[in-house]
């Protein structure tokens, strides 16, 4: 019975050993099967890594390309846009190049033919109301105040003892006030219309306010004695006022006093408009204003514009005129012709226009 349940026992525990030794065979295949799927599933997954990043950067790609596309398609928009603004404005200018030639021709015309006729009561009194005469006895002569050509006043030399001046419309061109500042004159300066003055001085006092009839501080206008009474000058005499405000004078000159414009002793003013009729009544009645304190004693024709032929007397649509003040001079009819010497064209590249004399009409 021993030997052969030694027997039975070692058959049985070879068998157990074999069964197990094909158990862990078993096993290591079957940990070999699961170690290449977890390789697979890694390859897997980094094959989907790949995708994946591929699929972003082309997609990335794809909104660069499109947004790249956008930005070409509103470059070439503005591009059309510019160039169909820039067409559109060559356009108008021609049409308006057009329509001044055309008025320029009916112009030349209607002088040649209003040359023959008497010039109408509205114009006579006009030019009755412009008369020019010259210094008695002067003691000084004319100069050139501000640059050649369009910017320069003709204007009596007589700057000795002045020490304050106004000046009124600035745009882009601040010669006259260095002159005026180079010969030691506070210059109190307004322009509503700029942003800054295009040149400095230690004697500019530049406003960004324009003249108007009355204070209108919405529009950034004040009257000539509002800010003459601001700056403390109302007391003042001796001083010089310059005027280029595009047609605002005759709005501005019936409204200023008299006893303030006579504390002004020289007015340099570009008159403008003198050719519309709609306008005559203001314009004479400025006028009027005018030479009820000052005389004119020099003018020049601007020749940006044209003008109208009135009988024997042309009539510039734009005018510089330079008053002196009466009773601080003495005056007497005029011979001259204009323009003088001192004159020079608006225009530099058209001659300027002859006005000959323009003493009593």
């Amino acid at each position: 019975m021993g030997i052969f349940q030694r027997i039975v026992d070692e058959l049985f525990n070879r068998k157990l050993k074999r069964g197990i030794i094909g158990l862990q065979e078993q096993a290591a295949g079957l940990q070999e099967q699961l170690t290449r799927c977890e390789q697979a599933v890694y390859d897997i997954q980094r094959k989907q890594d790949r995708i994946e990043g591929d699929v972003r950067e082309l997609r990335d790609m794809l909104r660069a390309y499109i947004s790249e596309t956008e930005v070409k398609r509103n470059e070439a928009q503005v591009l059309w846009d510019s160039r169909y603004d820039e067409e559109r404005e060559k356009l108008q200018y021609m049409t308006r190049l057009l329509e001044e030639s055309e008025k320029c021709f009916r112009r030349v015309a209607i002088n040649g033919q209003n040359r023959l006729q008497e010039p109408s009561e509205a114009i006579c009194r006009l030019l009755s109301l412009l008369e020019v005469k010259d210094v008695a006895n002067p003691l000084h002569g004319f100069c050139r105040i501000g640059r050649d050509y369009d910017g320069g006043y003709v204007m009596y030399d007589d700057f000795a003892d002045r020490k304050l001046a106004y000046s009124f419309g600035i745009n882009d061109d601040v010669s006259w006030d260095m002159d005026m500042a180079g010969k030691g004159i506070e210059i109190y300066m307004y322009d509503h219309t700029i942003e800054a003055l295009p040149e400095e001085h230690e004697r500019f006092h530049w406003f960004q306010t324009g003249i108007g009839a009355e204070d209108t501080p919405q529009d950034k206008l004040m009257s000539l004695s509002s800010l003459v009474r601001e700056n403390g000058h109302q007391e003042l005499s001796g001083m010089i006022l310059k005027i280029d405000v595009e047609g605002a004078e005759w709005d501005v000159l019936p409204n200023v006093p008299r006893e303030l414009l006579a504390r002004f002793d020289q007015i340099a003013i570009e008159l403008h408009g003198m050719n519309n009729p709609d306008d005559y009544a203001a314009i004479c009645a400025s006028l009027e204003k005018l030479n009820s304190t000052h005389q004119l004693v020099h003018i020049h024709a601007n020749n940006y514009r044209l003008g109208v032929q009135t009988g024997p007397r042309y009539l510039p649509d734009v005018l510089e005129g330079t008053y002196l003040l009466r009773g601080k001079y003495e005056f007497t009819e005029s011979e001259n012709r204009f323009p003088r010497t001192l004159d020079m064209p608006n225009d530099r590249e058209c001659p300027d226009i002859f006005l000959g004399r323009w003493g009593n009409a």
